[in-house]
Parts: C-alpha cells; structure tokens; sequence
C-alpha cells in the first residue's frame, strides 16, 4: 500500500513538473509574440541594416534568412549584381504614411560599390576632394499579421525588396579577400589585388564617417 501511494505521488509531482513547463513555454512564446509585435519601423530597419552592414546577405543561407525575415515579398534566389560599400550609416527620420503604413529614412557614405568580377567602382568625383558622398535613402514598411487571425500578433515589413547588399569597408576587404584567393580566373585575380588595394587606402575615412 505503502509503495502504491509512493508511486502515485511522484507521478503526481512529475505532472505537476510537466504543467508548469508547458506553462512557462507559452508564456515565452506570448513574450517573444509581444515583442516582435511591438518592435517599430525604426528598430526594423536598424536591425535589418546593421545585419546587412555585417555582410549577411553574402551567402546565399544569409540571404535567404534575411528575405524571409525582413521583406514584404522576400526573394530567396540571390540576385545582386553589385555590392555597395560605405563607411557607415544611421537612421534620420521617421514618419507614418498610414495606419499601416511607415516610411524610414537613412543617410550613409557612399563610396561605391563591387562588380561580380572584383572590381571597385570607386566615387571619384566625390572622393578626390576627401569627401565620401552622403546619400539619403527611405524605407517603406507595411504591417503585416502574422497569421489569418485579424487579432493576432503583427510585424513590420519592408514593402519593396533590396537586391543589392551594403557593406562596410572592412566586410568589402574580407569578402575581396576570399574571391581572390578563391578566383580560378587570373582576371579576377587581378581585379581584386586592385580592389583591396584601393580599399586598403579608404579605410582611413578623409572626415569623422556616419556611425
């Protein structure tokens, strides 16, 4: 009798034990739920634009996390035909286009951008006078629930896809790096031997760069 009440009270703790953890389960998941629901446009775009500054978007399993994670329509073949580089960037502004509907600015040092076969295309113009061009850009975002349900949880999504990663110098210099030790080909060998060359020589900024 004894050893029958023994048994029956530690299956009674080890359901308690389950419930509690089912519990506690769901109320991370409501947590993690209210947060994404709650982040706005401007925290959005900053988290998207600091991954992509990392170079996320250059491998294609990057590419197809930050797709799915930041855009409207997310494409998940890669598609870029150019890599821009900068020294860096902030967000400026934000404004409510709708009920919906969010716009927000950045601004970032354009210094130019990578080709497919290594070459930097490089802001002459600008740069000759020791001055990156500053160049501001908008970001629509639309909201969008997460399931069927009109009650349920929402989050901000980028309404118009960007192809082409933005980089900073020093991601730009390792991604060179790799294609030129990597480059079956002497062109594009070449190519990024030049590059890095000439990035090498941008990585002092000629006046204090965008954070």
């Amino acid at each position: 009798m004894a050893a029958q009440r023994l048994i029956f009270s530690e299956r009674y703790t080890l359901l308690r034990v389950a419930a509690i953890v089912s519990i506690v389960a769901v109320g991370c998941t409501w947590a993690q739920s209210s947060a994404g629901a709650q982040e706005s446009p401007t925290a959005v775009i900053d988290r998207y634009r600091k991954s992509d500054l990392k170079g996320m978007r250059l491998t294609a399993g990057g590419w197809r996390k930050m797709s799915q994670e930041f855009f409207l329509d997310p494409d998940l073949r890669v598609k870029r035909t150019r890599i821009e580089v900068t020294y860096g960037e902030r967000v400026t502004d934000e404004r409510a286009l709708a009920k919906e509907r969010s716009e927000v600015w950045i601004v970032y040092d354009y210094l130019g951008y990578l080709d497919s076969a290594g070459r930097f295309q490089q802001r002459f113009d600008d740069l000759e006078l020791g001055q990156p061009m500053p160049i501001t850009r908008p970001y629509v975002l639309v909201r969008r629930r997460r399931s069927t349900d009109t009650s349920g949880p929402s989050e901000w999504r980028i309404e118009t896809f960007e192809p082409n990663p933005r980089v900073t110098i020093d991601v730009a210099i390792a991604y060179l790096t790799r294609m030129r030790d990597k480059a079956t080909s002497a062109s594009i060998r070449g190519n990024a031997t030049k590059s890095l060359a000439l990035l090498k020589k941008l990585k002092t900024p000629p006046r204090n760069p965008i954070p």
